[in-house]
């Protein structure tokens, strides 16, 4: 994260880092940490129910890096939101498509089903 908010560190970051956290395109960078802060979020509030408290601090804790992400006035919380739930979208659409013909179930007892697609 340094790398993208620090110019001195942005001047001698590795070529591949654009990659991940694009330099020039700030609002691209913006909703991909926000997003991994938006998913670290999630997973602390699905977890939270057995932690306690002690997860309620970590939330509040990534929510404050979401705000310092958001507050930069590159994205909104609602775009972060979006860009995240797209993004799981995208995965499944991509695995289920991946998984089509090669699913395969024994249907009754005799006959060996595959789920395939009709163009």
């Amino acid at each position: 994260m340094l790398s993208y908010y620090s110019p001195p560190v942005m001047n001698i970051r590795p070529v591949l880092a654009d990659t991940v956290l694009p330099a020039n395109n700030p609002k691209q960078a913006d909703l991909k940490l926000g997003a991994a802060v938006f998913q670290e979020i999630q997973i602390l509030r699905f977890l939270g129910t057995s932690a306690g408290s002690e997860n309620t601090a970590a939330v509040g804790r990534h929510e404050g890096m979401l705000r310092f992400i958001t507050d930069r006035g590159n994205v909104t919380r609602a775009e972060v939101e979006t860009f995240y739930r797209n993004g799981i979208r995208g995965l499944i659409s991509d695995t289920v498509d991946e998984e089509f013909n090669k699913i395969s179930w024994l249907l009754g007892n005799k006959y060996n089903a595959v789920l395939t697609r009709n163009a």
